[in-house]
């Protein structure tokens, strides 16, 4: 495996690790349509629990609902976890999801000089403005879930000003390097999230709602507010009334279980 001349080296990683499992296997990519279908295609050929992939560029890197990830090579850390919850029940897997993006907020704290918070469903906000985001795929076998890919995006030296659809995103998001006076590293970044999630996935082995009342709390400040939600199918703007355990929200009166938030 080539070391890439960035601070991405994955040749550091297995001294920087605690876990047993997660990241014990890192496959690089300078180029790759989406480091999901990577894992995607690794579990099928069998690839054990804790594969992890990282690229430096995404042609086709995507979020929720089939919208986009749009990146700048070398910029960004983007990364899927491979993981195998047989144990989990399907109607948990959101809340397995909540409490890694609960991780990832907050391996970021203490690196930022400002608040870091989250938007429903799964993004990270840090000054208002969209830092990193979150995407789960899982595969079900006989009503049991096969295997979940995790994947994530966290804008680390800098952030995309236009998408691929040339929309403006450079009010949007921002980048953790604009928000702390040391150097962040890429390598460092994603070991410490390893490092961090692996005894919450343990714990979730056993309460699989170990971690929702964090992520209830971080998230229940939309409640009371007027929003405009998207989804696949329609737009819906109204109050939120109510954020639900299985992560849904109760806006106008519709129960909405994903799509997106508009803060304005």
């Amino acid at each position: 495996m080539q070391t890439p001349p960035t601070d991405l080296d994955v040749t550091r990683i297995p001294q920087l690790l605690t876990t047993h499992t997660l990241g014990r296997t890192v496959h690089y990519r300078a180029v790759t349509t989406s480091t999901n279908d990577e894992v995607r295609q690794a579990a099928s050929a069998g690839a054990a629990e804790g594969l992890v992939v990282v690229a430096e560029h995404q042609t086709h890197g995507r979020g929720q609902h089939g919208r986009t990830w749009d990146d700048t090579p070398h910029a960004q850390l983007m990364a899927s976890l491979l993981l195998r919850p047989s144990w989990l029940a399907p109607h948990h897997t959101i809340q397995l999801v909540n409490a890694f993006v609960m991780v990832l907020a907050d391996t970021l704290t203490p690196l930022l000089s400002v608040p870091v918070t989250l938007k429903w469903p799964n993004d990270i906000l840090v000054a208002g403005r969209k830092v990193a985001g979150v995407i789960g795929e899982g595969r079900l076998r006989n009503q049991y879930i096969d295997t979940l890919c995790i994947g994530w995006g966290l804008n680390v030296h800098d952030h995309p000003r236009t998408s691929n659809a040339g929309h403006d995103l450079a009010k949007q998001s921002t980048a953790i390097a604009h928000w702390t006076q040391s150097s962040p590293n890429r390598t460092d970044l994603l070991t410490q999230q390893l490092n961090a999630f692996e005894p919450v996935y343990d714990q979730l082995r056993h309460n699989p709602l170990a971690y929702q009342q964090r992520w209830y709390a971080a998230m229940h400040h939309i409640v009371g507010q007027t929003r405009t939600v998207t989804t696949g199918t329609q737009t819906i703007h109204g109050t939120v009334t109510a954020l639900n355990d299985d992560g849904s929200i109760v806006i106008a009166g519709q129960t909405i279980h994903a799509g997106m938030l508009h803060l304005a």
